[in-house]
């Protein structure tokens, strides 16, 4: 079950039309495109200093946040908590390298379930979960709908289990799948 979606309907989940973008921007007024290269040149440069800093495999990956001034990564939730923010901005943005770059990068570390720490269950369900579902809403990408999958599947198997009332733990160890296990030993 994938929150009381289960069979036939996951399925037509993963029929999902994704917003499109046009090919060209010309049409739009000078000051339109002024301002969408902006927006487009402050995003770049956000994920470009969170990539170099936090997310290089140097600098202890996965990290949350980055601390600007100290151009290092900050973790408090433990699960790359800024990459999974940053995916919906960076396909908003039509910036498909660095979208492709992050939808990577968190399909290939799987780090959704991988972390054995404590984690905070709100936190994680807004940020991780609600990162990679609005991306998914926005880009039709079904490997985000496959790691929101594994991320609520660790979630009811971990706080939400784990509680003796039918809310869950505020703060919790996830479960991590079946096959994060060998990613593990």
């Amino acid at each position: 079950i994938f929150g009381g979606i289960a069979g036939d309907d996951y399925e037509m989940c993963q029929q999902f039309t994704p917003v499109s973008f046009p090919e060209d921007i010309s049409s739009l007024s000078p000051v339109t495109q002024a301002r969408f290269q902006s927006v487009q040149e402050a995003v770049r440069h956000a994920w470009k200093g969170y990539r170099d800093h936090v997310l290089l495999p140097s600098k202890g990956f996965p990290r949350d946040d980055l601390a600007p001034l100290s151009k290092s990564g900050i973790s408090w939730l433990n699960y790359a908590a800024t990459l999974h923010d940053s995916i919906d901005t960076l396909y908003l943005a039509n910036l498909t390298e660095e979208y492709k770059e992050a939808v990577d990068l968190l399909t290939l570390k799987d780090m959704q379930t991988t972390s054995l720490r404590v984690t905070k269950t709100f936190e994680y369900s807004l940020r991780i979960l609600g990162g990679l579902l609005g991306a998914y809403s926005l880009s039709g990408d079904t490997r985000l709908l496959g790691a929101a999958r594994k991320a609520v599947d660790s979630l009811l198997e971990g706080p939400f289990r784990a509680s003796p009332t039918a809310l869950p733990r505020p703060f919790g160890m996830l479960a991590p799948s079946t096959k994060n296990m060998s990613m593990l030993r």
